[in-house]
């Protein structure tokens, strides 16, 4: 079906979300705490699907088709909407600085379940976004800051993660639940070292940064096809800051090694999109920045 001019459409969302938290602090250098939280997402509405309102095409849809030519207009439909999503987690963490300040050790695990999950799926080539019923997650996340020296720090971040949702539109996909939510790997993390150098002009910064993404699917159907493969990411940075802080220069070189990978991917998209990987990474990238603070 085609459009008539512009079709529009009305709706209203509304929630209340809010945040508990308990802390206990062991002593001066450890303070546990334990947190639930709701979290929401207004609905809102597609861009490339609609309906249609009028109730003659859902007694007699073909000969609705044929009377009106296949064309919708602003009188007789409107853009197909999704619904508002929540969100209820859990998180149990601990926060330690050790070493006379010199370590924060921060742990933290968590447990979230989303009701209406909204999600992209593709309906021919059009990516429309519906609601799956119950989504659920669980993980642990583990960071740590060691100042080493008075100019050297490290940074250490590790998170794991195990999700699975269920509810999926039998129509959009057909065998999805139990699988694994998309863009989710079990395991990701960051590494980060840091040296600070005093000189005439100001702080000469260098960074050396380190991040592992693990495995994750790209698509709730979870295709073999367009996993996504883990990947290995270096980047180096050198800036070097006024001593009033007002101005900061830099260079850059961001995938140093030039990993290869693909960010997205999607199949079985019909027409003229092939069942094909997209959005390859970037590469590497040298650049220089300069800002100025007024």
């Amino acid at each position: 079906m085609f459009t008539d001019g512009p079709i529009t459409g009305d709706d209203t969302w509304s929630n209340v979300s809010g945040r508990a938290t308990l802390t206990h602090h062991f002593n001066d250098a450890i303070t546990g705490y334990a947190s639930v939280a709701t979290g929401y997402k207004s609905g809102g509405f597609d861009y490339l699907t609609y309906r249609v309102t009028d109730p003659a095409f859902g007694e007699d849809s073909e000969a609705w088709l044929e009377e009106y030519e296949w064309t919708v207009d602003a009188s007789n439909g409107e853009p197909n909407s999704f619904d508002e999503e929540s969100v209820l987690s859990y998180e149990l963490g601990l926060k330690a600085r050790l070493l006379d300040n010199r370590l924060a050790l921060n742990a933290a695990a968590f447990q979230y379940t989303y009701e209406d999950l909204q999600q992209a799926f593709f309906i021919g080539a059009a990516a429309v976004t519906r609601n799956v019923g119950e989504s659920q997650g669980q993980g642990l996340e583990l960071d740590a800051r060691w100042l080493i020296t008075d100019n050297l720090d490290l940074y250490l971040g590790m998170a794991w993660l195990d999700t699975e949702f269920t509810g999926a539109p039998a129509e959009l996909c057909e065998a999805c639940d139990g699988n694994e939510m998309a863009f989710s790997p079990n395991f990701s993390s960051a590494t980060v070292l840091t040296y600070h150098q005093a000189t005439g002009l100001g702080e000469l910064t260098y960074s050396a940064e380190y991040t592992f993404t693990g495995e994750q699917f790209s698509e709730l159907e979870n295709s073999e096809d367009v996993k996504l493969g883990s990947r290995d990411v270096v980047n180096l940075r050198v800036a070097l800051t006024s001593a009033d802080d007002s101005w900061t220069a830099g260079v850059y070189a961001e995938n140093l090694f030039n990993e290869e990978y693909y960010s997205w991917g999607y199949t079985e998209a019909l027409y003229n999109l092939p069942a094909t990987k997209t959005d390859p990474s970037r590469g590497r990238v040298l650049g220089v920045n300069l800002s100025y603070r007024f």
